[in-house]
């Protein structure tokens, strides 16, 4: 399910930086997803060859109650990729803000980082510090 979340925000940030003559999605390459405190979840994904997205999801809610999801808070927010050279991967600027919403009638906001291509292969980890918590997880080479 969180796979559907990290396309649904792929393709929000698509049709937001598209213009009338483009017509074709990015092909995503989700590299790894993992639960972090507070129900948020992080997911790299490698989106194209001009950059890596590293999405934050907040807790995904049920609509049909009326629900509305929260998107995670910047304040405090940090992201890191790690090669396994031990070098850090130099993030590009601005933040993508998107929405998904699955067949279940589920939505969760999420926010992305940006971050310079470099192969899948050369990622070890990416480190992320949210609500005063520092964690750390692996990305297992493809």
């Amino acid at each position: 399910m969180y796979r559907f979340f990290a396309v649904a925000f792929l393709m929000l940030l698509w049709a937001s930086s598209t213009s009338a003559g483009q017509e074709t999605l990015p092909q995503a390459n989700v590299l790894m997803s993992a639960p972090l405190p507070d129900r948020e979840r992080v997911t790299v994904l490698a989106v194209s060859a001009d950059h890596l997205l590293v999405s934050i999801s907040g807790p995904s809610v049920l609509l049909y109650f009326g629900g509305s999801p929260s998107a995670p808070t910047l304040d405090g927010l940090q992201v890191w990729l790690l090669k396994s050279d031990g070098t850090a991967v130099r993030r590009l600027p601005g933040v993508a803000r998107g929405f998904s919403r699955s067949s279940n009638n589920e939505a969760a906001r999420s926010v992305g980082f940006k971050f310079e291509p470099v192969p899948a292969a050369d990622l070890a980890a990416v480190v992320v510090q949210a609500h005063g918590k520092l964690s750390v997880h692996d990305i297992a080479a493809k």
